[in-house]
């Protein structure tokens, strides 16, 4: 009884065979978790302050200006944007993106520990400064990584980068909503003292197991920075997308 094979044709396997290499690309250029979990701090840090702080600078230090209120909320916008800037430069020069994101959730966890011995509006707001300063870079870094890492599919890097700072973003909200109902005003200095922890968790995170991830700009390990001149004029961490993102 003779059996009939039927072959498919090349151009199916050829298809297949890409289809599983770019499923395995994709699966291996993914974000790494730590810097997933500086980007979940991130957003628990904005939603502690934008939720609670004009609530607290209204309350507890006893700021009865309006405008005050405003030019809090602006003056954190203004030095987001500006200093989101000044840590792209940095990691365009070559600094290791870890240590990067590793150094600014260390200055920000300095700063959320001294929000209890704030007594006065305006120091409030420097504080507010500072530690918008210190955060400005995750998102750009992140971003930067995300569409240098796997340029193919830049759209689902970035859209995890939003999903896990959304999840802390709601973990802010709620964590902080819960403190306020339970003890009052001065819940929201327990949520930053909380937050603190969190960004202490990040920087541990980053700190061991950063070397075994590899910079996407070229084949070298994060423990050795890229030479400025190694990165070039076009650069991926200028990629257009990241600029519109950020």
């Amino acid at each position: 009884m003779q059996q009939t094979v039927v072959c498919e044709p090349p151009s199916r396997w050829l298809r297949k065979a890409r289809c599983i290499t770019i499923d395995a690309r994709s699966r291996n250029c993914r974000l790494p978790w730590p810097m997933l979990v500086a980007c979940m701090t991130e957003g628990i840090a904005w939603a502690v302050l934008h939720g609670y702080g004009p609530l607290y600078l209204r309350q507890a230090l006893g700021e009865t200006r309006l405008s005050m209120v405003a030019l809090c909320t602006g003056l954190m916008s203004l030095t987001t944007c500006v200093m989101a800037n000044v840590w792209g430069r940095w990691a365009d020069r070559g600094i290791s993106t870890f240590g990067l994101i590793r150094g600014g959730l260390t200055g920000a966890t300095a700063i959320a520990l001294l929000f209890p011995w704030v007594k006065h509006s305006l120091l409030y707001v420097m504080l507010c400064m500072s530690i918008c300063a210190c955060l400005a870079g995750v998102a750009p870094l992140t971003l930067a990584w995300a569409t240098a890492q796997n340029p193919e599919q830049p759209g689902r890097q970035v859209s995890r980068f939003y999903r896990t700072r959304a999840i802390g973003s709601t973990l802010g909200s709620f964590g902080g909503s819960l403190l306020v109902r339970l003890t009052g005003i001065e819940g929201f200095v327990l949520a930053l003292r909380t937050t603190a922890a969190f960004f202490l968790m990040a920087v541990l995170a980053l700190r061991l197991t950063g070397p075994g991830y590899t910079d996407p700009r070229t084949t070298r390990s994060l423990g050795r920075p890229v030479p400025p001149h190694a990165v070039g004029a076009a650069s991926l961490w200028r990629d257009p997308l990241v600029t519109a993102m950020a």
